[in-house]
């Protein structure tokens, strides 16, 4: 059951991954640009940035329920669920717990009307801070398996 979990994880870094690149690849390099795009980019980047941000809410949550920590009890606590035992960086806890979960609320659930100047910056940071995220877990991971590998070899 584990090992089905540590794939589940990999596979939601996987989906973010591809989720950034598609951001940066389709995001202008300029501000104005992108102001001056289309519906269909805005939606493009508002739905890529919000997947990739619920990626790494799912991962947190299926770390957690392999490492035996409390459920957190919102999406924001979920980053400090995984950083306290040194799966994310401290910048990156808190730049998901400061910046992204609260975007992706704003985008899913309608509260106003997000300024596409806001939501080109938060995806520029995104971009940034999503890769770090992922590195920082597949690292975890990596080490987690290692560990769990060896303690099969020592008790099997």
């Amino acid at each position: 059951m584990e090992k089905e979990i540590f794939e589940t994880i990999r596979r939601k870094l996987c989906s973010m991954l591809k989720y950034l690149d598609e951001l940066e690849n389709e995001l202008p390099t300029e501000v104005e640009d992108y102001l001056n795009a289309g519906r269909i980019l805005h939606g493009f980047v508002e739905r890529n940035c919000q997947v990739a941000i619920e990626c790494a809410i799912d991962a947190n949550e299926l770390l957690i329920s392999i490492t035996g920590g409390a459920i957190p009890e919102s999406a924001r606590d979920s980053f400090e669920a995984v950083h306290q035992p040194g799966a994310i960086e401290e910048e990156v806890c808190l730049r998901f717990q400061n910046t992204f979960v609260g975007f992706r609320n704003r985008l899913v659930h309608d509260y106003e009307q997000v300024d596409n100047r806001i939501v080109y910056y938060t995806a520029r940071l995104l971009i940034t801070y999503g890769k770090r995220y992922v590195i920082n877990l597949t690292d975890y991971l990596d080490r987690l398996q290692q560990t769990s590998n060896n303690a099969a070899l020592v008790n099997p």
